[in-house]
């Protein structure tokens, strides 16, 4: 303020009178990758080559979900035990995804077999 709101007088002082902090989180859309994989011909023997792509630092398995959403309805199913149902609703509501009910039951038993490999 620079002018007193009652006598229209300049008005002065820096002493804070109090601070106040706001904790919000982004609202982010879903990123898709689309990784093309190129088939090539040689033209010497004729052979089809078609490379390997690995991409286990992004998805787990042949899956199509990443880790990041793998883990995420993996934690709202496992550990808050949200049904399949909510965690559909929310993915749809924060994220714009539709993620089949399949899909995330699929989800579910690849972790868990992940989990079980892993202890061995």
């Amino acid at each position: 303020m620079e002018e007193c709101p009652d006598c229209q007088v300049s008005i002065s002082g820096k002493a804070i009178a109090y601070d106040r902090e706001v904790i919000d989180i982004p609202l982010l859309s879903a990123v898709t990758t689309r990784h093309i994989v190129i088939k090539r011909k040689c033209w010497k023997c004729g052979k089809i080559w078609i490379p390997e792509v690995d991409l286990s630092d992004q998805v787990l398995g042949k899956s199509r979900l990443g880790h990041n959403l793998t883990s995420l309805t993996n934690f709202m199913t496992e550990w808050l035990r949200v049904p399949i149902e909510k965690v559909q609703e929310y993915l749809e509501t924060v994220y714009k995804l539709e993620i089949s009910t399949g899909a995330l039951v699929e989800l579910r038993h690849r972790v868990a077999h992940k989990g079980a490999g892993s202890h061995h």
